[in-house]
């Protein structure tokens, strides 16, 4: 994402034997910036492909690209400290650079993002479990019920209601565990028999187990 910034137009007519050594000057001293002019030959109706708007063009768009990268990155972007550029980097070498570092840039935040997600995840298990602490129970003597089916999850406080009306035409037994920040967690149970109507009503009322 590009933002928009104060910036001061100075042009500047130079010998086209002297547009290199030019360019190197300005870019040392970081004031320099590639833009595609290839307009100004469509409004010239010339169809003579120009060497140096070509190669504007690229370096132009392979410089939207690293600020793109920046941006995802959060970095800000800084100007060059003062510097002789002896030679310029050719396209081709720029582009096969500027690949490498998006691939791993987009690796990293992918890495990121699982990990986010994973920890959330975990956020969700420990709001689930925290009201089970002080409950002296063996709760894993549930896990292979014969005959009860049972549910602890997070859903949306007021969503419990709707629960217990779906529930009603079924012997069952719903508690809320504790609510915080709109979120209850709550325990289900049923018999084994009604076990697709106590799904269907717990998918309904948006309950994550």
């Amino acid at each position: 994402m590009f933002y928009p910034q104060e910036m001061t137009e100075i042009e500047i007519i130079a010998p086209a034997k002297d547009l290199l050594s030019v360019t190197k000057a300005l870019s040392g001293q970081g004031i320099f910036s590639q833009t595609d002019v290839n307009y100004l030959n469509a409004e010239k109706g010339s169809q003579q492909p120009n060497q140096w708007q070509e190669k504007a063009t690229a370096y132009s768009a392979l410089e939207r690209r690293l600020q793109s990268i920046l941006t995802s990155l959060d970095v800000q972007k800084k100007n060059p400290s003062i510097k002789e550029y002896d030679s310029i980097i050719e396209v081709d070498k720029a582009k096969a650079i500027v690949d490498e570092v998006e691939k791993k840039v987009k690796e990293i935040i992918d890495q990121i993002s699982n990990e986010n997600k994973h920890i959330e995840r975990l956020k969700t298990i420990l709001l689930q479990i925290e009201p089970l602490v002080d409950i002296d129970a063996d709760f894993t003597t549930l896990q292979n019920a014969k005959y009860i089916h049972t549910i602890l999850g997070i859903m949306p406080g007021e969503n419990v209601d709707r629960l217990k009306t779906s529930l009603a035409r079924i012997p069952h037994e719903l508690i809320t565990l504790t609510q915080k920040q709109q979120k209850a967690v709550v325990w289900l149970a049923a018999s084994q028999d009604n076990l697709d109507v106590l799904e269907r009503a717990a998918k309904s009322a948006y309950l994550d187990p």
